[in-house]
């Protein structure tokens, strides 16, 4: 998904004309419809080694399905950025919900009609999907009209239209956009990739780093307690879920707004965004720090209590995610990439360590003991204490593991009942 435009489509909302948006839009298709094919193919090369792994027909026979799923999430981004430049912000919310509930309807109806398995959830999300990009496309006339149709100049050819010169109309006859237009359509398509060459060459690294910290991070708590990754699985969805459709609507609007402002004006813009996420997170995050513990094993039951805890230490480090996350916009406006690049790197770098130096420690524990004991590792150092330690208090000790019996020989047993483990006599039959 991140990939498949090589992020051209974020910079749909940057240019001044629209014919350039235009020709970045049909760039950013473009380069979808590529990625799409290759992830077909490697879909369908990669079959026998899914089935060998995972051993499911239904799996390997609709694998190449994931190349369609990427074509039409990437293609609805695409044009939700068109209708975010053009500030038609109720199309992008009516587009999300219809989404959504096509999603739901479709899960819901193949599984009334008895498709109750991986197969129709897989196919009920792609109905949605279709659902979604198929109500957008009836809207994006204007994003798909010619270049040059409506009299606008086309970058790089000072102002001609085609290959006519001075407003004139290319071969092709009585003002048609004949074939001079495609040619210096293909021309300027070139110049946008090349003017915007900045989103592949470093803010799609930057999003592919992005990608890989925030997977990291499950790996990274699966490796050190693996019973405790579930959890936070669950907490993780319940607090990402919807931080991710704030960040993406306040970055998709603020993004626009920075584009077209004035030089001198980008400050007192970027001031105002930060007061308003502050504004608009602070009351609901400290609730959700004070209710998480309580609230979590009430909705899900009481076997996630551990993910209410998690919930709570997630809702700082968060919250400041949904304050700074429009102001990445900032960085792909004035054209500084790198820096949000390097930021990246670093910060993808440092947090494993960071993890490691705070992870709490049981003295007396083997080098391998969050691994054989990863299930009763839990949150340890959320609730002030590590749970392996609580449950350790709370168990009891084998005979042959007591301090007591530590020097009784082999076939000796504890007599019941008798506290001081004293040996049985010979030829005592007593129960």
């Amino acid at each position: 998904m991140v990939i498949a435009t090589l992020r051209y489509d974020l910079a749909i909302v940057l240019p001044e004309s629209d014919d350039s948006a235009r020709l970045l839009a049909r760039l950013s298709t473009r380069a979808n419809l590529v990625v799409s094919a290759l992830a077909v193919v490697l879909a369908f090369a990669a079959r026998p080694l899914v089935l060998q792994i995972w051993g499911s027909e239904t799996l390997t026979t609709w694998l190449p399905l994931v190349g369609l799923t990427v074509f039409c999430t990437a293609q609805v981004s695409i044009w939700q950025y068109w209708f975010n430049r053009k500030r038609q912000y109720r199309i992008i919310a009516l587009n999300r919900f219809e989404q959504s509930v096509g999603v739901s309807g479709g899960q819901l109806g193949l599984g009334l009609a008895g498709m109750r398995s991986f197969l129709g959830l897989v196919l009920g999300s792609f109905v949605g999907l279709l659902w979604a990009l198929f109500n957008l496309w009836r809207q994006s006339g204007e994003v798909r009209r010619p270049v040059g149709e409506d009299g606008a100049s086309v970058p790089g050819r000072d102002g001609a239209v085609g290959a006519g010169g001075d407003g004139a109309s290319a071969p092709g006859g009585d003002g048609a956009v004949g074939a001079g237009a495609e040619v210096a359509d293909a021309v300027s398509m070139r110049e946008v990739a090349r003017e915007y060459r900045k989103m592949p060459l470093l803010n799609l690294p930057n999003a592919l780093v992005d990608a890989v910290r925030t997977n990291g991070i499950q790996m990274l708590v699966g490796a050190a307690a693996l019973g405790a990754l579930g959890q936070f699985s669950l907490a993780w969805r319940v607090l990402q879920a919807p931080i991710a459709l704030l960040n993406g609507a306040i970055s998709q609007v603020f993004l626009e707004r920075m584009a077209r402002v004035r030089p001198g004006e980008l400050t007192a813009l970027v001031r105002a965004v930060m007061k308003r996420a502050v504004l608009l997170g602070v009351a609901p995050f400290a609730l959700l720090w004070v209710l998480a513990p309580w609230l979590i094993p009430l909705v899900f039951g009481p076997q996630w209590e551990e993910a209410g805890y998690i919930t709570r230490a997630l809702v700082p480090w968060l919250g400041m995610n949904l304050i700074t996350s429009p102001l990445s916009g900032v960085v792909v406006v004035t054209s500084k990439q790198q820096w949000i690049l390097a930021h990246a790197v670093i910060f993808t770098v440092i947090s494993p360590g960071v993890a490691g130096l705070f992870a709490p420690r049981i003295p007396g524990d083997s080098p391998g003991a969050e691994h054989r004991h990863g299930a009763d590792v839990g949150t340890a150092g959320i609730h002030g204490r590590p749970r392996r330690a609580r449950l350790r208090q709370n168990r009891t000790p084998h005979p042959r593991h007591s301090v007591r019996n530590r020097n009784l020989p082999p076939t000796t047993e504890p007599r019941p009942g008798n506290h001081h483990c004293e040996p049985r006599p010979e030829g005592d039959t007593r129960d």
